[in-house]
């Protein structure tokens, strides 16, 4: 194994920071609309960190997990929670 040298770590750290600015702008898409198909939460919830007025909840929207993008493509998908 190769030992990682600070000018290595600091030449990985800036060419990832340099690929997150330099990504086209995708501002105009729209968020899907209508029924998924299937269970979009296919990888299942979890829920933890309870205090008296809140809680940490995780999940993926992968209705097709062993696709790209777990099936959803790259278009944003609106999500309406209720907590019971």
């Amino acid at each position: 194994m190769l030992p990682i040298s600070r000018r290595l770590a600091l030449k990985s750290a800036f060419a990832a920071a340099a690929a997150g600015f330099l990504q086209p702008w995708r501002g105009t898409a729209m968020a899907q609309t209508g029924p998924m198909p299937g269970d979009p939460f296919s990888l299942g919830v979890a829920s933890g960190d309870p205090t008296p007025d809140g809680f940490v909840l995780w999940t993926r929207l992968a209705p097709l997990p062993l696709e790209p993008l777990g099936g959803l493509g790259e278009q944003p998908v609106a999500v309406t929670l209720e907590v019971a």
